[in-house]
């Protein structure tokens, strides 16, 4: 969480994030806080949607309830099953 956020530190906001979740297996619960402060970065730069590449819904280990706490409204999520089809949305934004 502290490496995005010292990442972020040179982002403009509007910024887009582009998150891949193909290679997750399983998460443990105790990541949720930490995936939690990542959200927490994105917002305080004002990011305006998050693209979630996800290829097995049944690995979301609960991704949208965390967004509900960490995005307000304005903040776009979209999630994907393929990279393709998240890269093109990008490409359509």
């Amino acid at each position: 969480a502290l490496r995005v956020r010292d990442l972020l530190e040179d982002i403009a906001p509007g910024f887009v994030a582009l998150v891949d979740f193909r290679w997750l297996e399983s998460m443990e619960a105790g990541a949720a806080p930490f995936i939690g402060q990542i959200m927490d970065a994105f917002a305080a730069r004002k990011v305006s949607a998050v693209v979630r590449v996800m290829p097995d819904p049944h690995k979301d280990i609960g991704l949208n309830i965390l967004s509900q706490f960490h995005y307000g409204p304005e903040i776009k999520v979209m999630t994907f099953e393929t990279l393709a089809d998240a890269v093109q949305s990008l490409a359509g934004a």
